[in-house]
């Protein structure tokens, strides 16, 4: 896992302990650009590719800075539709197709992902989560202050967090291990929910909120349930690393080995 991160610079209390504090999610490489009022950030976990080819945040030929935070798994089917450089870099090829056809590029992409998008033209921050909701992405808003991560943690160190606990959702939690809504345990933090896109304005107002309605089950149609679930390990396993397995002795886990 890598981790991702997006701020107005007056909202951070310590820079350095916001970046240590998710150092490992991420610890091969860690970069920040600070861009007009906000600060976009990343820690990488190579797993696909060289660290060269993985560091973030990008910055694309037309102007979008992104911090992107999973694994793509029709990588090839996009380097062939689009007709883009060969790579297996999740991150180059995110670049590329974004350099292509721009905010289209969300429509075309299969795996688990959380991104961070800012526009520089028009000052707008984009969220994205995938479909299964595998990868969080977390955000704040209050006065005007912006803060987004891939863990709860480092948005409590913000100025004027008051750290007000929603009790509402502190049971759900404790029995289910979160909330299934977009709340959290405390009252100013949300999290994106699975599939959900997110646009805000430079001051932190959403313009815009969408649950995706792009079918995630079109490639498992007249398929058997072996191909599925071929079809599903491959796409988890496409590390050049080597991949490990818990295994608790059940009958799912056992198919899966």
């Amino acid at each position: 896992m890598c981790g991702v991160y997006f701020y107005t610079k007056k909202a951070c209390k310590n820079n350095e302990l916001f970046k240590k504090s998710l150092l490992h999610r991420g610890p091969d490489y860690q970069d920040q650009i600070t861009i007009d009022n906000f600060v976009i950030g990343h820690t990488l976990l190579s797993i696909r590719d060289k660290i060269n080819s993985s560091k973030q945040p990008v910055l694309t030929r037309n102007n979008y800075y992104f911090s992107f935070n999973g694994e793509i798994y029709n990588s090839k089917e996009i380097l062939n539709r689009f007709k883009l450089d060969n790579t297996v870099s999740d991150t180059q090829i995110l670049k590329q197709l974004i350099e292509k056809i721009g905010l289209k590029f969300i429509n075309y992409i299969k795996g688990m992902y959380a991104i961070v998008l800012y526009d520089s033209a028009k000052k707008e921050i984009y969220l994205y989560k995938d479909h299964s909701g595998q990868k969080n992405l977390y955000y704040y808003v209050n006065n005007k202050e912006i803060i987004i991560s891939s863990e709860i943690y480092p948005i409590t160190k913000t100025i004027n967090f008051d750290g007000k606990v929603n009790f509402n959702y502190l049971s759900e939690s404790l029995i289910l291990g979160h909330p299934q809504s977009n709340k959290t345990i405390f009252s100013k933090i949300f999290k994106l929910l699975p599939g959900e896109m997110i646009k805000l304005d430079q001051d932190g107002y959403i313009i815009q909120k969408i649950i995706s309605d792009k079918d995630i089950n079109l490639d498992f149609q007249g398929s058997s349930i072996y191909e599925c679930i071929d079809k599903t390990i491959e796409n988890h396993t496409l590390s050049n690393s080597k991949v490990g397995i818990n295994l608790s002795s059940g009958l799912d886990s056992n198919i899966v080995l």
